[in-house]
């Protein structure tokens, strides 16, 4: 089995030979989609799960980042290794926005913008918007967070539902639910997970992951087209849980 940090892959080409070796091979591929397990998310599942927002329309989400361009080696800002902005960090947010709103098949659209000095091929700014039959969804992400902020990135997603909305403010701790039952709450967060301590104990217990391949590479997918939508110049892009 692989248990793997994001990004899976750099390339849809790559991804299409993980995808048939672990169908060749029969074994998991798991990515550490960590958001999956933060409080925050749990608490507002739950709040989703029960129906309280109604149908999830639309998603918002922010994924600001620190570049720290001096702790950075040299590959980071080749294209060709690190693959872009949106298929480094929007995966999570997308994968976040499957997990709330599930989907087997809609467009996405990238752009990016910003270029680093001294390395213009390097977008420090990206937005992938994202559509199904049901939900809109806009994911943007940068290497903006300003230097002297308290937090790496202040990362945020919000839900917007046909009853109600919620807000996450993961670096805050925070979970914010507003309906048309009841004024604006503050969840009681649950306790998190670690980052790989559910596909650990999945694999110790002979059991596929709750992350299991078909998620891995489905949000995989979905940031590698906004890259590639992206690096055409903003074209639409079909997507699907299968390469098929």
């Amino acid at each position: 089995h692989v248990l793997a940090d994001k990004p899976l892959c750099t390339s849809l080409g790559e991804l299409d030979e993980i995808e048939a070796t672990a169908a060749e091979m029969g074994r998991t591929v798991n990515l550490l989609l960590e958001k999956r397990g933060y409080p925050e998310t749990l608490a507002a599942l739950a709040v989703v799960g029960a129906g309280e927002l109604g149908d999830i329309v639309g998603i918002t989400s922010s994924g600001p980042h620190k570049l720290n361009r001096a702790q950075r080696p040299d590959w980071f800002f080749d294209p060709a290794q690190y693959g872009g902005i949106l298929a480094d960090l929007a995966v999570h947010d997308l994968d976040a926005a499957l997990l709330f709103a599930p989907a087997d098949a809609g467009t996405v659209r990238g752009a990016v913008s910003a270029p680093l000095d001294g390395a213009e091929t390097f977008a420090r700014y990206g937005a992938a918007t994202f559509t199904t039959p049901t939900t809109v969804v806009s994911a943007e992400v940068s290497w903006l967070t300003p230097a002297a902020s308290d937090v790496h990135g202040d990362y945020r997603l919000r839900l917007i539902g046909t009853r109600g909305t919620a807000e996450i403010f993961w670096a805050r701790g925070r979970v914010e639910v507003t309906t048309d039952d009841q004024p604006t709450r503050s969840l009681e967060l649950p306790a998190g997970r670690r980052p790989a301590e559910e596909a650990l104990d999945a694999f110790a217990a002979g059991r596929t992951p709750e992350v299991g391949t078909g998620d891995s590479l489905a949000a995989t997918r979905l940031a590698l087209l906004a890259q590639h939508s992206a690096d055409q110049g903003g074209v639409a892009l079909p997507w699907s849980r299968s390469a098929d």
